[in-house]
């Protein structure tokens, strides 16, 4: 299968640069503080190399993991009941873009090679072969040792390189044949999850002062009133399934035999939606 074929999310299936991203501050990724302070880790004149570079490192954290969780609310959501499939265009670009775009970011964070290229591990090297005072850096190698970012990173990060480089970021021939490169192995929407978490690990390592969050605003999980705070994608998909003809099946005069052909698993699915909306059960 190649990304030409099928999209790796399952679901459905540009990557220029974006300007600057500042999270506003209602909705910014929070710290957690640690307790530890630069000055009792580092040497005084790389704190603030340390500080530049960790700020860079953790906004792109935060648009990759805001990108993945994006995605997984797309491929959770049962469009094929909700929506007919010549309207599923805006969807399926939104999802084919995000996908795009995870994989150049994931890439630009672990894969890039160039001299001057920020990733992950240089900040990692930076950190405990130059900026690190004497006295902590067998402490901090001990604990990068028990994160296992390699291991876990190398089993994905070959296949992300492919897909970057020969689909997303440019479009390559083959040599022989001058066609468009075909036959990359996808990296599912799992393994972008799994890819992400190996990232975090290392840079909560790497981060000395506090444990910095990925997620933005209501996608933290909020709670009010005992009740969890609705994300702005969970607004837009219940609307599309509020307005569906599916969610109203039941009020045809057909349904009693549309209802007995129906797979349980799409009626479990009607019925979870018509609840959700104070609607009757089908």
């Amino acid at each position: 299968m190649t990304p030409d074929e099928e999209h790796p999310t399952g679901n459905l299936s540009d990557t220029t640069n974006t300007p600057e991203f500042e999270p506003h501050p209602e909705w910014a990724g929070e710290m957690v503080r640690k307790y530890r302070s630069l000055e009792d880790v580092l040497k005084p004149e790389h704190i603030e190399d340390y500080r530049k570079l960790h700020s860079d490192i953790w906004k792109r954290l935060i648009r990759l993991h805001m990108t993945i969780i994006i995605l997984e609310y797309i491929e959770k959501f049962p469009f094929h009941l909700f929506v007919p499939r010549n309207e599923m265009v805006f969807w399926t670009m939104v999802d084919w873009n995000f996908y795009g775009m995870a994989i150049v970011r994931a890439h630009a964070l672990v894969a890039d090679t160039g001299g001057d290229c920020l990733t992950l591990p240089r900040f990692r090297n930076c950190l405990t072969k130059k900026w690190i005072k004497p006295e902590e850096r067998e402490s901090y190698r001990d604990l990068l040792k028990g994160c296992k970012f390699g291991h876990q990173i190398e089993m994905i990060r070959g296949r992300v390189i492919e897909i970057r480089n020969s689909f997303e970021a440019h479009r390559l021939l083959d040599p022989v044949t001058q066609r468009p490169v075909t036959g990359a192995e996808v990296v599912t929407l799992s393994e972008l999850r799994a890819m992400y978490e190996a990232m975090e690990n290392l840079f909560d390592v790497c981060s000395i002062e506090a444990k910095c969050l990925t997620t933005l605003g209501g996608y933290c999980g909020e709670m009010v009133g005992g009740n969890p705070v609705q994300t702005d994608i969970e607004q837009l998909l219940d609307l599309i399934a509020r307005n569906s003809h599916f969610i109203r099946k039941p009020e045809e005069p057909w349904w009693p035999a549309v209802r007995e052909g129906m797979p349980k698993q799409n009626l479990d699915v009607l019925n979870h939606y018509r609840k959700k909306f104070g609607m009757n059960e089908a």
